[in-house]
């Protein structure tokens, strides 16, 4: 979604790979201030949503793994749950 959480987070992590030092980065909590109003209303995790977040996930771990407790098991379990609903 174009201007949304997701845009936000892509830009900060390109401007923070440029950063001369930790004063001049996006900080996690300036790229979620106002996140309400640029997320969709809630909606139920999906597959194609957990598949999304698994790659994200490996993406962003040094050894490309994913873990139990992590986001990515978490959004695969809903989704499980609401596909059997």
């Amino acid at each position: 979604m174009p201007g949304g959480v997701a845009a936000s987070a892509q830009s900060a992590a390109t401007l923070n790979a440029r950063a001369n030092s930790d004063d001049e980065k996006t900080t996690l909590a300036d790229v979620l201030t106002g996140a309400r109003g640029k997320l969709p209303s809630d909606k139920p995790a999906t597959r194609k949503d957990a598949e999304g977040v698994t790659g994200a996930e490996m993406r962003n771990d040094p050894h490309l793994t994913t873990y139990p407790t992590g986001v990515a098991a978490s959004v695969a379990a809903a989704a499980r749950i609401n596909q059997s609903k």
